[in-house]
């Protein structure tokens, strides 16, 4: 009964952020100067499994730029390749080629088969490369809210062979030089958590949350013990590229997750940085819905200059 009430509210949940995501994109002017092509990565003719690729306008047709990943978030269960459209436009304003993929949300699937969409996805662009005019060598690969979650998780799974397994795809040979987390929501043991609401916490939302994404039976599961925290999947001895973490004052629902995360990455020897905007005005993923901010601007701006740092460095 009460993961019954839970999906249901959920996916009306999932179908107002979407409604709110389509009203803010109707308002954003891409960039003339940005090129955006829409791209299937799988022949099956299922909308989302297709990524938008932007590219800059001035780029000469035999230059190969370099790659920026970006997978979107919407709490697992809503979002597309458009969704940070505006954020990835300007992030392509710097030299980059950015690719941003949908993949199938959890009102119809579960976690297992997202991160078969966006190995998919991996494959595709390895595959077409120099078709796409991607610049060999490492990538940057970007994720916020659960997208971070899954930029993450999919770094590891295609890094391991028993995560290959659980989720049944084959290693891609991309070289991710860098990861870049947007207020992040990694710790699946934790997410759903309401505060202010810990019995409803701990009857409905978690115990949903954590069922929906992984399925039902997920206690028993292997998929779910071994990757629904980042401590079940990395560990001192784990390769790891530089990752930025970043978080704001203002978001009060997740903030407590990335902070958690740096932490435990510190802790375990990992080359991680922090980027926290201290204004509580900067709420969850404020540097993605409003790129144009004030602290959005500085805030994007770090990221570009940890990606230029970082990218073929190798790892």
């Amino acid at each position: 009964m009460f993961y019954f009430i839970f999906k249901q509210v959920y996916k009306s949940l999932g179908k107002k952020v979407d409604e709110g995501n389509r009203a803010r994109i109707a308002g954003q002017t891409m960039p003339p100067e940005i090129d955006i092509s829409a791209i299937p990565y799988a022949n099956d003719g299922d909308e989302m499994h297709t990524f938008n690729l932007y590219t800059p306008a001035y780029a000469a047709d035999n230059d190969s730029l370099p790659l920026i990943i970006d997978i979107h978030g919407g709490g697992w269960i809503s979002g597309d390749r458009d969704t940070n459209g505006y954020f990835c436009s300007k992030l392509a304003m710097n030299g980059f080629k950015v690719a941003a993929p949908s993949y199938r949300t959890v009102d119809a699937c579960t976690i297992r088969e997202q991160i078969e969409d966006i190995f998919l996805f991996f494959k595709y662009i390895e595959s077409h490369a120099a078709e796409l005019k991607i610049r060999p060598g490492g990538a940057a690969l970007t994720g916020d809210s659960a997208g971070g979650q899954l930029a993450l998780l999919a770094y590891r799974v295609n890094r391991d062979d028993r995560l290959r397994q659980l989720f049944d795809v084959k290693h891609a040979g991309i070289r991710f030089d860098c990861l870049i987390l947007n207020h992040s929501v990694c710790y699946m043991s934790d997410a759903g958590n309401l505060p202010g609401n810990p019995v409803i916490s701990r009857l409905v939302s978690v115990p949903g949350l954590r069922r929906t994404v992984f399925g039902g039976g997920y206690k028993k599961s292997p998929l779910y013990a071994e990757t629904a925290d980042p401590p079940a999947y990395i560990n001192s001895s784990t390769p790891l590229p530089p990752v930025l973490l970043i978080t704001s004052e203002g978001d009060t629902m997740y903030r407590g997750q990335t902070e958690r995360l740096y932490g435990y990455l510190k802790s375990e020897g990992k080359d991680c940085e922090l980027y926290y905007e201290p204004s509580p005005e900067a709420g969850h993923v404020f540097n993605i819905t409003d790129p144009d901010g004030e602290r959005s601007l500085r805030c994007n701006d770090n990221i570009i200059k940890f990606i230029r740092r970082n990218l073929n460095g190798g790892a």
